[in-house]
């Protein structure tokens, strides 16, 4: 049986409903108390002025097995709009970390480009040779030109590697099609020595698993970026399984999850006065036994969270 509320907190978020009567764990907001600005335990999390697309994110790790199913909510409301009359708005979300508490990136993940190598390779060597190289990106950005290996602590099954050239790998004229069945990858340094992945011989043996590291959504934005209306709506997900992406499924390798809110995003360029500020309560996240036994809104909004 899933477990969705303990006797000491409802859900995984210590303090997600303020039970501790101050803002720990989301010490960004401050606890509000005004009637009608909170749902449970006299106050809420409020989201004061100025807040022009920042990103917040909680302090706890809360750990995830990605084979069982989580239900992620948040409740929100504009209590006062921007001097332009905008209502707040922004990216509602979590931030994936793995076993050793590493943020995860769309560059760590295996789904861009994946190929393995047709010959050996060796550190330091300045081209390597792949069965498929049509998938890497060849834009002038820096961030599209990355390069991750797989192996050794980090098998291509997992799907998540830290054995990886983040930026500019490869020059944009680095990818060539040799015929055949192979291309080559012209590297701007050698290729680094990742030890646990070598052979006996101190390589990188043929059919290693090679992919383009290419940066992205920088988290996982599971509810979008709505804007908040002036009365209370929860925004919910259903979490379960993993893949390279910013939306609600984890990324390969999550152990852990932390809370995750781009403050009025949608509007961050309209700076010529106050942002918007609204508040947060009831955040919620747990197992749930499937993705057919969401928690209702009736309750994620009610004042029972303990």
């Amino acid at each position: 049986m899933a477990t969705v509320y303990n006797r000491k907190t409802t859900g995984l978020f210590e303090n997600g409903a303020g039970q501790k009567g101050d803002n720990a764990n989301f010490t960004w907001m401050s606890r509000r108390t005004t009637a009608g600005d909170y749902l449970s335990n006299g106050g809420s999390f409020f989201v004061g002025a100025n807040a022009y697309g920042n990103g917040a994110i909680g302090s706890q790790f809360i750990p995830v097995d990605t084979s069982k199913v989580y239900q992620l909510a948040y409740s929100i409301k504009t209590i006062t709009q921007s001097y332009n009359n905008r209502n707040g708005s922004g990216h509602i979300g979590y931030v994936t970390y793995d076993e050793n508490k590493n943020f995860i990136e769309l560059r760590n993940c295996k789904g861009a480009g994946d190929t393995t190598l047709t010959r050996a390779a060796s550190p330091g060597d300045t081209t390597i040779y792949v069965a498929n190289a049509s998938g890497f990106s060849g834009s002038t950005t820096s961030h599209q030109r990355g390069l991750m290996l797989f192996g050794g602590d980090y098998p291509y099954s997992e799907g998540y590697t830290r054995y990886w050239v983040p930026n500019d790998a490869y020059p944009t004229n680095g990818l060539t099609d040799l015929g055949g069945g192979e291309w080559s990858i012209t590297l701007n340094s050698g290729l680094p020595t990742w030890s646990a992945a070598l052979d006996a011989n101190g390589d990188y043996p043929i059919g290693t698993y090679i992919s383009n590291g290419r940066a992205g959504g920088t988290y996982n934005y599971a509810m979008g970026a709505p804007v908040y209306p002036q009365t209370w709506t929860t925004y919910s997900a259903i979490c379960t399984g993993t893949t390279r992406g910013s939306g609600a499924t984890f990324r390969h390798g999550t152990k852990f999850i932390r809370f995750m809110n781009l403050r009025n995003y949608n509007y961050r360029s309209e700076q010529a006065g106050d942002s918007a500020r609204y508040v947060i309560d009831n955040l919620f996240f747990g197992e749930i036994p499937s993705v057919n036994h969401a928690l209702p809104t009736s309750f994620l909004q009610s004042n029972r969270f303990k």
